[in-house]
């Protein structure tokens, strides 16, 4: 299948054409493609007929007849290639094996600790990726490619992750990771912020079409995504953090550095806030060591605490909601996103945090009564690994078919 998706004549362009237009709207019939590509029943037919005979597309089932033989309903055949989707991130990695129609296959992941140095990491996902194509009997010539959602600032052109902060493990600076792993597999490599890779697989598998997404991930800080008409919004740096760097506050903060909406958000805050209130004779459930009330505890022990109704721990947590509301109301009113995404681990664990963040952000959201906005949680599982797995499929089509 590479040579078909490399190739640029005019007769495989049309090709190409009708082949994504089953991939993007399948299962379809010919009466259907007709009306979506334009183009000649006849040249149809035997488009049909030459992707049937590569086995790059199958029919999945007849569809209900109104007289006569059923028509046909055309698929895309997802296992005659693969695509290998990663979410590199400060806390973990993902591994994902994906079939063409993004679906996992299999999967691999690890904890990035503090002896995970560039070194380690590459040379660990070079053996499971290994590992997962000798398990499945896929071929490299059967990888169409390998996506990499990573923090960033990121050199996109050079696939070099640059000097990313808070990783526990030392030498994150100037890391060549597309080049490493091209030279391992023989294959197309890509690299992408890892909020764009998210909102790129949520824009993907939502039934709903909305022209600007904003995608927020929270957690060691705060990393947004922004796709417009199916086109990322990039920076030059290819650092998704940047709208972490909001000024929310001029005040001067011990607790809060800078003063910027990460610094306000981020789980590492939120333990020190607490900490710091528990100095001050306020009480918790947050394991610490007995004979120092500043150590002994951990983002995982403030998840507990949480878990258990820490009252103080909910008015930290509620209190960092509400600048994050004020962020977001900010990032809002600049980019006129029409669907937001939240994700991340508050999210995802204590509900009351995400509703404080919306309800604090339309109090702040310029004329918000006449916006169409709608705001949610990501509902895609691994959504930074098939968002990079979508980059590389996207990768063999012109912009016009991109998205």
């Amino acid at each position: 299948m590479h040579s078909f998706l490399h190739e640029q004549s005019s007769k495989y362009q049309t090709i190409k054409h009708v082949y994504y237009c089953i991939h993007k709207y399948g299962p379809l019939t010919k009466g259907e493609l007709l009306e979506l590509t334009k183009i000649k029943r006849t040249t149809l037919v035997r488009h049909l007929e030459e992707l049937m005979n590569s086995n790059y597309i199958q029919i999945s089932q007849y569809d209900k007849s109104t007289g006569g033989r059923p028509p046909a309903l055309y698929q895309v055949n997802p296992r005659i290639n693969y695509i290998i989707g990663i979410d590199l991130s400060r806390t973990k990695t993902d591994i994902l094996l994906l079939d063409l129609n993004f679906k996992t296959v299999d999967s691999y992941s690890f904890l990035m600790t503090i002896d995970y140095t560039p070194e380690v990491t590459i040379s660990l996902i070079k053996t499971k990726i290994t590992n997962l194509l000798k398990r499945h009997d896929i071929t490299n010539e059967q990888l169409l490619g390998i996506g990499v959602g990573s923090v960033g600032p990121l050199d996109r052109e050079k696939g070099i992750i640059l000097d990313p902060q808070f990783f526990l493990a030392p030498g994150w600076t100037q890391v060549p990771f597309v080049k490493e792993l091209q030279d391992a597999f023989d294959t197309k490599v890509l690299i992408e912020n890892g909020a764009n890779a998210a909102a790129l697989g949520e824009y993907v598998y939502t039934s709903v079409y909305h022209s600007t997404y904003l995608y927020c991930i929270s957690g060691i800080g705060l990393r947004c995504g922004v796709l417009t008409n199916g086109q990322f919004m990039k920076n030059n740096t290819g650092d998704a953090s940047a709208f972490g760097e909001m000024i929310i506050d001029l005040n001067q903060s011990d607790t809060y550095k800078n003063n910027t909406l990460s610094s306000f958000i981020s789980l590492d805050s939120i333990l020190e806030e607490t900490k710091k209130r528990m100095l001050n004779g306020e009480t918790s459930l947050l394991k610490t060591n007995s004979d120092n009330i500043t150590k002994g505890s951990t983002i995982e022990d403030l998840f507990i605490a949480l878990r258990k109704g820490d009252t103080l721990i909910q008015e930290v947590v509620l209190k960092s909601a509400y600048f994050y509301g004020v962020g977001l109301a900010n990032i809002i009113n600049i980019i006129h996103p029409e669907k937001i995404i939240l994700s991340g681990k508050l999210i995802d664990e204590y509900p009351s945090y995400y509703d404080k963040v919306i309800e604090t952000a339309k109090q702040y959201i310029y004329r918000f009564d006449e916006a169409k906005i709608s705001f949610g949680v990501g509902q895609l599982e691994n959504a930074v690994s098939i968002g990079a797995s979508v980059l590389i499929f996207n990768s063999y089509f012109d912009r016009n078919h991109s998205l």
